[in-house]
């Protein structure tokens, strides 16, 4: 049986790894639009020229403001929208530079989006050909730093290898940072610092850095990236001889990682025994638990 394309659930935000310089420049609000649009233009399978709307009862609500603030950054972040423009590989390798969306209305009780078809494929087609990163909503959202959720991005794109080098060039090009942070010492202490301490302190995962160097100079930044969840399993499992059963489940650790990520990637078990708005990954993390017990 074929396994389908993945169409996650309402509570994950969603983005083709195609594009480059993804939050580029935006307002908090700006960014916390467009996480909140995602899971809606995904599971509502929205086609250009049909209107995405996002209530401001439930922006005050996602974002912990209240509605007054909810209003006015809607309404900002929708105006904003319109003008930005962000770029990304096309299916030729080629840098390609798009507008977000088409047009947008707004009034109080919240904001219509037209997006564009190519932001519409990036936002719902996620395969082999077009990998994806993506994360919940109620995480990212926490984050309120300048350059806090573009960073978090690169973290979660890079998640599973635990390490990612970017040239320094192109990270403060892709954060915009200002003439002011051109500097080293000012680009750590205005935005790698207060960034990765925030990912780490709110998010799912914790963030340090490093600087890479060729001969005296700085030419990259060396992220590392801890999940923490991943941590919980793994200091349980240190305590136990991996080929060993454990006593009351006669389950090796080994074969409790393996029954896990084989079980939460059958079709069948998992639209059966998958919770309501579980992805693979959440499906995989609990059946690791369970089979423990």
């Amino acid at each position: 049986m074929t396994k389908p394309d993945p169409v996650y659930s309402k509570n994950l935000a969603v983005f083709q790894n195609r594009i480059i310089d993804l939050y580029k420049s935006m307002s908090l609000d700006e960014k916390r639009l467009l996480v909140l649009l995602s899971p809606i233009v995904r599971t509502t399978k929205t086609q250009e020229g049909q209107s995405v709307f996002l209530s401001a009862d439930e922006y005050a609500k996602e974002c912990g403001i209240s509605h007054t603030r909810a209003y006015e950054g809607l309404s900002d972040a929708s105006d904003r929208l319109v003008r930005r423009y962000f770029s990304y590989i096309n299916k030729d390798g080629k840098k390609t530079v798009a507008n977000w969306i088409l047009r947008s209305s707004y009034n109080e009780g919240g904001v219509d989006v037209f997006f564009t078809s190519e932001v519409i494929e990036m936002l719902q087609v996620f395969d082999k050909l077009n990998p994806y990163t993506k994360y919940k909503k109620e995480i990212v959202l926490k984050l309120k730093g300048d350059y806090a959720f573009e960073i978090y991005h690169i973290a979660k794109q890079n998640e599973g290898l635990g390490k990612i080098d970017v040239s320094i060039d192109d990270l403060k090009n892709n954060l915009d940072v200002p003439k002011s942070y051109q500097d080293l010492s000012n680009f750590k202490k205005r935005v790698l610092d207060p960034s990765c301490q925030e990912i780490t302190k709110n998010t799912d995962i914790k963030v340090s850095y490093e600087t890479v160097k060729r001969g005296r100079s700085v030419i990259a930044i060396r992220f590392n990236i801890e999940s923490k969840t991943a941590k919980k399993v793994e200091t349980r499992n240190k305590t136990l001889d991996p080929n060993t059963p454990d006593l009351f489940t006669k389950l090796t650790p080994l074969e409790v990682n393996m029954f896990a990520k084989t079980l939460s990637n059958d079709i069948e078990f998992g639209s059966k025994f998958a919770k309501e708005g579980e992805d693979y990954s959440e499906l995989e993390e609990r059946l690791r638990i369970e089979l423990t017990q």
